[in-house]
């Protein structure tokens, strides 16, 4: 795949509409994010930083969920954080913000003692090589006790 084609492939949710028409309302998406709230939840944390948020949605759930942790949503695509702001705002969220960033380019990884990924390790641009110095970067970065998850399967809490 040569980067223009990769350019193209994440923009499919990039707008509400069609989020919510494909992914949004999804069983199997609705429990990622449950458990994801509940485990953030669960460990108190009180920052957390989302990879590859899109539109807002898991967010936006954790920031209605835990309004007393320090919520950020970044995404590469500049079209779906002004969707995911807009989002926020409907929902008057204001633990809540988004970044513009490619998240393997991120430098404060350290900065969270929570970060998830849901739909989007894909994301990151072959050769494998790229995934790897990307777990690397997190991994050398976040301290013991902080927590990375990235969500394909992971049963009911």
């Amino acid at each position: 795949m040569n980067k223009n084609d990769y350019n193209k492939t994440p923009s499919f949710y990039n707008t509400q509409e069609v989020f919510e028409k494909y992914l949004g309302q999804s069983s199997y998406y609705n429990a990622l994010q449950r458990n994801v709230v509940k485990l953030c939840m669960l460990s108190k944390c009180k920052r957390i930083l989302e990879l590859g948020c899109a539109t807002g949605a898991t967010s936006i759930a954790l920031a209605k969920a835990i309004p007393s942790a320090n919520i950020i949503g970044l995404d590469m695509r500049d079209n779906v954080i002004k969707v995911a702001e807009q989002q926020a705002r409907i929902h008057n969220v204001k633990n809540l913000d988004f970044v513009v960033s490619n998240f393997c380019n991120y430098p404060k990884y350290s900065a969270y003692d929570f970060i998830v990924m849901l739909y989007s390790f894909h994301h990151i641009e072959d050769p494998e090589t790229n995934k790897i110095k990307f777990l690397s970067k997190i991994y050398n970065q976040v301290k013991k006790k902080y927590i990375f998850m990235y969500c394909r399967n992971i049963p009911e809490l």
